[in-house]
């Protein structure tokens, strides 16, 4: 909230927090809470402490009704010494903690329209509190109505299971510390993480640098991921609870730099077989429209892989199966062009998100630049492309983005008599490209449209917070 405020409203974090609001609502999304409110329980300096308590946690109290949340999240401190004076800066003497969460708390409990609560994480790289043990020993002598456990199944492994400095990645008796304890997941590194990895950051907890790098979606085992996230989880629905189950949706996987998005073709999108595949897989999936432009098999294809689907299938260990999938609502139109002519146009674009609201799917389409609408000729490639950036500009929100048909050379070349050695590098031996420099003038271009949309509508925002 404060980047969006010093970057976009002038430093005014209330207006910032308004415009977040209205866009939330937009959105049909609701805050659950705030957070971290973080180095703050055990604190040696009691004027920083005070500090904390006095301008941070009072504008969070005043934040809270705009945001409509009643909920902030308290993390346990992970200070360790200064890095001058080498002298610790927290304590962990279980009183001091404690007053200090009690204070906290009784200032939540008379904030009005409605009380203000707060849920206690420990890190598995906290100075003191770092097991939920721990973390319910301090929830029971803070003893308020307002103060509760907040419960996370990486940090839990993270400490009594997981040890990324051990060649294993597991503490010595993993399994069982794991049950006489009681998860997003993370990755087992290849090699330990010691000053010499490429995650390591001088003065932080190792265990601190595995969670800033290695996280990983849940069930990713095959890029390493091992924690033993369904019997943590099992064991707080065991116990009967009900309540808030928080997914933290980043990987280490998203900073990837080659993010692919998988495409049906135009002659592939009425296939069953695909719109079947597709309702089982977890990302989002193009569907191309018909080669005679057509989208109807392009919205039907992703209404059909929105449903569950059975069919028959083949397990890892190669024995025939059935498959039963709970659908993908990811899908999206790829606009190609066709028989009929271009589609990229606005009003191409209009009528598709007229086409797709008709049959309530999200108005969202992909601008093939090629194919269709290049009328086969990839030097028209960056005439779709500018088009597609006014229409950004304009404030078209339905494309979310555009496929180019680029080789480090323009043009394209048949494979010669002498074979593979004969062919020219960077050169497509397929559909002819444009070349990378008309690439990245196209991307910069597109660049551009993308932020001049995005300013339009936080200026949008800022009118409607205004009107508030």
């Amino acid at each position: 909230m404060t980047l969006l405020a010093s970057d976009k409203f002038q430093r005014d974090i209330f207006s910032a927090t308004q415009a977040v609001r209205v866009l939330c609502d937009r959105l049909s999304l609701e805050i659950i809470c705030l957070q971290h409110f973080s180095f703050y329980d055990g604190l040696l300096d009691q004027s920083h402490k005070d500090e904390l308590v006095n301008e941070k946690l009072a504008l969070w109290f005043m934040l809270c009704p705009i945001l409509n949340t009643d909920l902030i999240q308290v993390s346990a401190k992970f200070l360790g010494p200064g890095p001058a004076t080498k002298a610790r800066r927290t304590t962990g003497d279980m009183s001091v903690i404690v007053s200090d969460l009690q204070r906290i708390a009784d200032l939540g409990a008379i904030q009005r329209p409605r009380t203000i609560r707060f849920t206690y994480e420990a890190l598995c790289w906290s100075d003191h509190i770092d097991t939920w043990e721990a973390l319910w020993e301090v929830i029971e002598r803070v003893d308020r109505p307002n103060f509760g456990i907040y419960l996370d199944t990486f940090n839990i492994a993270g400490r009594i299971y997981a040890d990324p400095a051990c060649p294993t990645g597991k503490t010595p008796n993993a399994k069982i510390e794991l049950k006489k304890s009681i998860i997003v997941d993370a990755e087992r590194l290849d090699s330990p993480l010691n000053e010499s990895h490429p995650f390591h950051v001088a003065g932080q907890p190792t265990r601190m640098n595995w969670s800033r790098n290695a996280r990983l979606f849940a069930f990713e085992e095959d890029r390493g991921g091992y924690l033993p996230i369904l019997e943590v989880a099992n064991a707080f629905f065991d116990l009967g609870f009900e309540g808030w189950v928080s997914l933290e949706l980043f990987s280490r996987t998203l900073l990837e730099k080659h993010i692919k998005v998988p495409t049906i073709g135009a002659r592939a999108t009425e296939s069953q077989l695909h719109r079947e595949l597709a309702s089982g897989l977890s990302f989002p999936i193009g569907n191309k429209n018909g080669t005679d432009g057509g989208l109807t098999v392009a919205i039907d294809a992703i209404g059909s892989a929105s449903n569950l689907h059975r069919y028959l299938g083949v397990t890892k260990q190669g024995l025939a199966a059935i498959t039963k999938t709970t659908g993908n609502k990811h899908g999206f139109v790829i606009m190609r062009g066709g028989k009929q002519g271009t589609n990229y146009d606005r009003k191409s674009i209009q009528q598709a998100r007229d086409s797709l609201a008709a049959k309530k799917q999200r108005e969202v389409v992909m601008v093939d630049c090629s194919h269709g609408n290049s009328n086969k000729n990839h030097r028209n490639q960056p005439i779709v492309a500018k088009d597609v950036g006014e229409q950004l500009r304009g404030s078209q929100d339905a494309i979310i983005g555009v496929m180019i048909e680029s080789n480090l050379g323009e043009g394209n070349q048949k494979v010669p008599a002498e074979g593979p050695s004969g062919l020219r590098r960077g050169v497509s031996i397929t559909d002819a490209c444009i070349d990378w420099e008309t690439t990245v003038d196209i991307l910069e271009d597109l660049a551009d449209a993308v932020r001049g949309r995005r300013a339009a509508k936080i200026a949008q925002a800022k009118g409607v917070v205004h009107q508030i």
